[in-house]
């Protein structure tokens, strides 16, 4: 017999809730719909989790059932915007070391990465 593999995907998608019937209602649409295996509803942010789904067909399914409107939202991309490198100087004694760190921005957010031997 042939195996077929089965990714666990996540979908996020914006709706309006407007009181908790809305919510129940909202939900309920989203578990009748075969593969979503979990609903989390966080004010008007769903996320589902499921094997197999089309995210695009369960937003018309769920919009259709609900007669609210229903947004897919986007995975967040991790953009480099900016890296910006500074050299640093420390004295300690008579020896003279010489310290490189990387800050980078990344679409609003920044890390600072560990220090570079350069």
């Amino acid at each position: 017999m042939g195996e077929t593999k089965a990714e666990l995907m996540t979908a996020v998608y914006k709706v309006h809730v407007h009181c908790k019937q809305c919510a129940h209602t909202i939900v309920t649409q989203f578990t009748q719909f075969p593969g979503v295996r979990e609903v989390k509803l966080d004010g008007g942010k769903v996320t589902v989790k499921g094997i197999g789904f089309d995210a695009e067909k369960l937003r018309k399914k769920v919009e259709k059932g609900c007669r609210r409107r229903v947004e897919l939202v986007p995975p967040p991309k991790d953009i480099v915007t900016e890296v910006k490198s500074k050299k640093e100087s420390v004295q300690s004694g008579s020896e003279r070391f010489y310290l490189s760190t990387r800050v980078i921005s990344l679409a609003g957010q920044f890390l600072l990465s560990n220090p570079i031997d350069q």
